[in-house]
């Protein structure tokens, strides 16, 4: 069956997606995003049928491959929120060879895409789903056109609002008003029902050619004037959850839809159906004058329901009146089929149908009662001879797991209840059951498990008690089950792993306010020794005290909630630093200065050490490279030393060419380095093992100074930012004290 499919979306970062990992995905390939800094695998997704890079005449030659086209789009956009791509997604025919639906798309993409200046990543999907084909194609073009010189060009550019006479127009702000306009028309409406529409005519002339009736349509249902309504696009992921017997909300409100649309299929079929039958009726009816006529009775009893209905709301009434005129067509449907038209022939019917009835029952409730008797006997003989090794089994036990304590009176006999019947209590012959015996097990297991460990050397312990007999404030995970993690494993959040995650989190909370809480003890008892210490100069604590208090006066405006979350969070941020300036003992601002200039100075020595090793490391690399190169590709040249004729050795480079180009790069760079003897490869690598290891030490010092160093930066701002408001405010508070001291001496 022909099928229209012409789908388009954007690729953006708003949603989180990468055009590198969209571009891997759609081409089954392994690419790495410079963005992101990540690497998508998708060599082992199948269906990939063909994929093809289709450049305009002005774009550069590098952007064929794909890994490089997708990166420069994605190094184009500055924004965290840009769009990249155009993803467009289009269903090829199963009436066409692979061949013919390969030509058709080429030809579309190359006419209405590529001859428009677009840059095309075009890939051909062909999987086989329970039995069908789903032959479609994927296409991913950049939004951002390319300049004539190859260049990335603009999205949009302003059109200003102008006046009468040709003046700007500026808004209450004092800024020129404008609108934003494409420079391309590829995001219009109008273009894409263009390219829907150029797409069906390509794909219909390609059947007519074929001699084929089938065609396809790409206006919707509503425009072609059909009662059908249309299916969403599923997708792959939900596609596969629903193949896995899970019910996702757009497989159920496509199954709605098409449930829907039958009945309105068989809904239209059953009006014509009446017609039909009406005009027949109208020629038996003729022959049905002396008897009362069924027809007639029957439609003066659904209209007196009808009638029966004017109470009630519209939407009820119609609904009624609906179902009476399906139960109507029903029945006159039952009456047409055995020829029924008056009271008579139905009596007739009914006393034909009784007596058949009577004599079938009378002859099948022999045969009944025996079927029913002879299952019966077959299912026992089957029981018995499935569970007859459980008695033979049972036989062989002489243990009981219980056995009666018998209630007594005080001279010992057997008290007996109001039925007669001793009393007693049934006791477990074993203590396997109790409580006591399985944290006996538990705590057992958790000492043979850390014996072990011990005698391992191993520091490591497990613990059988729970975390409140522990005295440990955590809050103990559910059990999820293997059905649980493969959900989750494959991205389907469940309750259990909601509630699960929620756990994890409180704990991490709680476990870091006990820490503040204990931190902060800590920090008391050494800020009162060290408070002593506080020299003349500006106090930091001070100052950042100041600083929070400002800013929590800032917030009187607020409402309630905005001013408490906003008041709390400068009181977290006033406990960081503190924290900060406690552990580092930072007690006044010429203390941070001489921090900070410490500081710089150690990450600068440690630069310049890291830089020479940095590039020594680069040049190993690309030794080693190219001595990897050498010892692979010098076979080569000793088949070619084997040619005598220089034609066959000419024929063997051309065939080699681009092998033979890396042999001799990699032989003159190791003559280079080595001008005699052979490359010391083992030295070489020792050599960039053992500087790796020391460059990997230093970056990870360098990343700790250049914390440190930034942390202290955003601390001198602070300070700078508070000394800044001290200053104006005591300027401020001078003058205002000069002007009263002028005034008081205008009244002497």
């Amino acid at each position: 069956m022909a099928l229209f499919h012409f789908h388009v979306d954007q690729i953006g970062r708003s949603a989180g997606r990468s055009a590198v990992a969209c571009a891997a995905y759609r081409s089954g390939e392994k690419l790495y995003s410079e963005y992101y800094g990540e690497t998508s695998d998708y060599t082992r997704k199948g269906g990939v049928m063909y994929s093809e890079i289709m450049l305009p005449p002005h774009a550069p030659r590098a952007y064929a491959d794909r890994q490089t086209l997708w990166n420069a789009v994605e190094k184009a956009e500055r924004r965290h929120d840009a769009q990249l791509a155009y993803s467009f997604d289009i269903a090829l025919q199963n009436e066409l060879t692979f061949e013919e639906n390969l030509e058709v798309a080429r030809a579309f993409l190359l006419q209405y895409f590529v001859g428009d200046g677009m840059t095309v990543d075009f890939c051909v999907h062909d999987p086989e789903r329970d039995g069908i084909q789903n032959p479609h194609f994927h296409v991913m073009v950049p939004i951002r056109p390319l300049n004539p010189d190859g260049t990335w060009g603009a999205k949009q550019h302003r059109v200003y609002h102008l006046d009468k006479n040709g003046e700007r127009i500026r808004d209450e702000h004092g800024n020129y008003m404008f609108d934003a306009v494409a420079t391309t028309d590829w995001g219009k409406p109008e273009t894409l029902e263009l390219w829907r529409a150029q797409w069906a005519n390509m794909v219909n002339a390609k059947f007519e050619q074929k001699g084929l009736s089938c065609r396809i349509d790409h206006r919707s249902y509503e425009d072609q004037a059909l009662d059908i309504l249309p299916t969403v696009h599923e997708g792959p992921v939900v596609r596969q959850m629903e193949q896995k017997g899970i019910r996702t909300e757009k497989g159920e409100l496509n199954r709605w839809i098409k449930a829907t649309n039958r009945i309105l299929k068989s809904l239209k079929q059953r009006i014509a159906d009446l017609k039909l039958w009406i005009e027949v009726l109208r020629e038996e009816l003729g022959k049905q004058q002396t008897s009362q006529d069924l027809v007639r009775l029957i439609q003066d009893y659904y209209g007196e329901r009808n009638r029966g209905t004017l109470h009630l709301p519209v939407y009820a009434r119609q609904k009624a009146r609906v179902g009476n005129l399906k139960r109507l067509n029903e029945t006159v449907n039952y009456l047409s089929e055995h020829k029924l038209f008056t009271v008579e022939d139905l009596r007739k019917e009914m006393e034909q149908m009784e007596d058949a009835r009577h004599i079938l029952q009378e002859g099948t409730r022999e045969k009944q009662e025996r079927i029913k008797a002879l299952k019966d006997l077959l299912r026992h003989a089957e029981a018995y001879e499935e569970l007859k090794s459980l008695q033979e089994k049972l036989n062989t036990f002489k243990f009981k797991k219980q056995h009666r304590v018998y209630h007594l009176y005080k001279n010992g006999e057997r008290i007996r209840d109001e039925h007669g019947n001793y009393m007693f209590d049934a006791v477990a012959t074993t203590d396997w059951g109790k409580p006591e015996t399985l944290e006996l097990w538990r705590a057992q297991w958790a000492n043979m498990v850390n014996a072990k460990f011990e005698q391992k050397g191993l520091s490591c312990r497990i613990d059988h008690r729970s975390y409140e007999d522990q005295a440990l404030d955590i809050l103990p995970t559910v059990h999820e089950g293997p059905v649980v993690r493969q959900m989750e494993q494959k991205g389907i959040r469940t309750e259990k792993g909601e509630l699960n995650r929620w756990i994890k989190a409180t704990n991490r909370i709680l476990k870091s306010l006990k820490q503040r809480i204990a931190d902060l003890k800590l920090w008391i008892e050494v800020l009162r020794e060290e408070l002593g210490k506080q020299q003349t100069s500006q106090d930091l604590v001070r100052l950042i005290q100041d600083y929070y208090g400002e800013r929590n006066r800032g917030t009187l405006h607020l409402p309630v909630y905005a001013r408490q979350k906003a008041r709390v969070g400068n009181l977290k941020r006033l406990n960081e630093t503190v924290n900060y300036l406690s552990e580092h003992k930072l007690f006044t601002v010429e203390d941070l200065r001489k921090e900070m200039e410490q500081m710089e100075d150690a990450r600068h020595i440690l630069q310049e050490g890291t830089r020479e090793k940095q590039e020594r490391i680069k040049a190993l690399k690309d030794l080693l490279r190219h001595a990897e190169a050498y010892e692979e590709l010098k076979s080569l040249q000793e088949k070619l030393n084997t040619f005598k004729f220089k034609k066959r050795r000419e024929q063997f480079k051309q065939e080699h060419e681009s092998d033979f180009r890396r042999f001799y790069l990699a032989k003159r760079k190791l003559k280079e380095a080595v001008p005699d003897g052979e490359p010391p490869i083992d030295v070489w690598k020792n050599e960039l093992s053992q500087l790796e290891q020391e460059y990997r030490q230093q970056s990870a010092q360098a990343s700790l100074l250049w914390k440190e160093s930034k942390k202290l930066r955003e601390l001198q701002v602070l300070v700078d930012e508070v000394l800044r408001k001290q200053g104006q405010h005591e300027r401020e508070q001078q003058h205002s004290d000069h002007h009263q001291d002028k005034q008081e001496e205008r009244l002497w």
